[in-house]
């Protein structure tokens, strides 16, 4: 048996009721549900720099091979 919803809203009821609710929001809430706003966030703060050491890695590895073949 298989059940119907009691109430199953239109893609545009939907979309409607999103923006009524996002019409209620506050300034600061506009901003902090913004999604490019949180990358920014990530984006701003700082790190601090990165080395790949992989070659030195592998040109000390190689060193050491030679010494003990």
């Amino acid at each position: 048996m298989r059940m119907e919803p009691e109430y199953l809203p239109t893609p545009n009821q939907i979309i409607e009721e999103c923006l009524a609710i996002r019409d209620s929001w506050s300034p600061a809430e506009k901003k902090r549900r913004w999604v490019r706003y949180s990358q920014e966030l990530l984006d701003n703060h700082w790190l601090p720099p990165r080395i790949d050491t992989s070659m030195c890695t592998s040109r000390v590895r190689k060193e050491v091979s030679e010494l003990t073949a």
